[in-house]
């Protein structure tokens, strides 16, 4: 089965007092600013999660370049693989 998630860009905008925030939202853009996400451990940590939709496009898009450019079955590839997997619920 494979996960599903708010396409991104994912957002989080940070307040001036986001750093003693008890919770920080991610909030989805193109969705109208709905929250895909609550943060309770800190504006690092936020920043990350927002980044994911993206980093999770890039490391699909290198992961294809790298199965059609490389040798299959070097550990980096099984990373990239087994990385995707568990982004998409399939790990």
């Amino acid at each position: 089965m494979s996960a599903q998630h708010t396409p991104g860009p994912w957002e989080f905008r940070p307040s001036s007092s986001s750093t003693f925030d008890v919770s920080l939202p991610i909030r989805a853009e193109d969705k109208g600013g709905v929250v895909v996400a609550t943060v309770f451990m800190g504006e690092p940590y936020a920043r990350l999660i927002a980044a994911a939709p993206e980093l999770l496009e890039a490391l699909i898009a290198a992961e294809s370049l790298f199965d059609h450019t490389w040798a299959m079955g070097g550990t980096i590839h099984k990373q990239m693989k087994a990385a995707i997997a568990k982004a998409r619920g399939e790990a």
